[in-house]
């Protein structure tokens, strides 16, 4: 158990997230039942809610299970008289561990931290057989810890509730806040395997020297300016015109790069030097192959294409690569290089980068001083520049 009063001061604070969470209308559903009908127990998704409270040197989540969903994850039957108290009470207990094996936060270099369960809040039951109607009313909540041994600069979080094979969707509606900070974000995470990764900015200034230079200044043509947590899972280019040459800098997360061109990696959750290596040549070919680009009204080819792959803190393609990454927060700096024989005073690009899952990018036109953005899709594909 948490100490009491470090237990106090966060459940204070996520218990206020939380009763936002409920007034936002994130509940649990359930089927309406009588006795006996075993089918019309069946969810077609099983929803969980829970709060986060991140310390400098410590992670405490608290998630909240409905009781009936534990028909669900261990397969509890009903007799004529209800469920089995004794059971539940099984069914409860086991939960601890698979909360803490299939519920990820992972840190700033992609490592998954490894937590506790420190508390089990529920309602026992004393009777020894609950009907379904009770055992809907029933909510358990787990508190787990996680250690850090510096403050998080960014954390990314996960879930595979219900296992690898699990046989329906699992939602889990998260807040998350930093300690002593009366902003919450919310976060949905599903057994699909979705990630979110959040940052976070402590204002102690020996936290601040952590804080790498390209994040606290940028340039104002820089691709990134401003971009802030959509670049975890978001499509970004940069289309800088100077003179006679175009430079065009995509970015997007390593795990929206791999719906097209899943990369060689011996680990899930890595990408090292090596497989960074091996990979540049298959992603200078599909990038040279992707999009159009007209200059001055003529089609035009990439004289040069450079490929990086970039942690959570980098912000251009320009920054020293690493030895390894997280490849749930990493992401791929792609830049284009075309060239002309005189200067450029009209651009035509026709995106084409869109699949099942990304949907839209955003393209930013820098000429000078000047800036422009556009929200290209499949519909509207097009972004034009001329200078008069």
């Amino acid at each position: 158990m948490l100490p009491h009063e470090k237990r106090t001061a966060d459940s204070d604070q996520l218990t206020d997230v939380s009763c936002r969470l409920v007034r936002l209308g994130i509940i649990a559903a359930a089927a309406l039942t009588t006795v006996g009908q075993e089918q019309a127990l069946a969810h077609t998704v099983l929803l969980s809610r829970g709060a986060v409270v991140v310390h400098p040197n410590r992670i405490v989540s608290r998630i909240e299970i409905d009781a009936k969903d534990f028909i669900h994850y261990y397969h509890l039957r009903p007799t004529a008289e209800g469920f089995s108290a004794s059971t539940l009470r099984e069914a409860v207990l086991k939960h601890r561990q698979h909360l803490l094996e299939h519920f990820l936060i992972r840190n700033t270099r992609g490592e998954r931290l490894r937590g506790k369960c420190v508390e089990v809040e529920w309602s026992e039951p004393t009777e020894s057989k609950i009907g379904y109607s009770q055992l809907g009313a029933l909510r358990v909540t787990y508190v787990l810890e996680y250690l850090t041994q510096t403050p998080p600069r960014y954390l990314t979080f996960q879930q595979f509730l219900g296992g690898e094979y699990a046989p329906m969707p699992v939602r889990l509606a998260l807040s998350v806040t930093a300690a002593g900070d009366a902003t919450s974000r919310f976060i949905q995470l599903t057994n699909r395997g979705n990630v979110e990764t959040l940052e976070f900015a402590w204002p102690d200034p020996a936290v601040s020297k952590l804080i790498p230079a390209s994040m606290s200044g940028q340039q104002q043509g820089h691709p990134e300016h401003a971009l802030g947590q959509d670049r975890f899972k978001s499509v970004r280019a940069c289309m800088l015109i100077e003179g006679p040459v175009v430079r065009c800098d995509i970015y997007m997360p390593l795990v929206l790069l791999e719906t097209w061109l899943p990369l060689r990696r011996a680990s899930r959750d890595f990408i090292d030097a090596g497989e960074m290596k091996d990979a540049r040549e298959r992603l200078r070919a599909f990038f040279a192959g992707r999009n159009q680009i007209r200059i001055n009204g003529r089609r035009a080819a990439a004289s040069a294409v450079r490929v990086s792959f970039l942690g959570p803190d980098a912000m251009s393609i320009d920054e020293p690569q690493v030895e390894r990454l997280g490849a749930w927060s990493a992401r791929v700096g792609v830049r284009l290089t075309y060239e002309t024989d005189v200067p450029v005073s009209q651009v035509e690009l026709v995106w084409d980068l869109f699949n099942n899952v990304v949907l839209d990018a955003a393209v930013t036109t820098v000429f000078g001083d000047s800036r422009n953005e556009k929200v290209v899709t499949p519909y509207s594909p097009s972004v034009s520049w001329s200078h008069r």
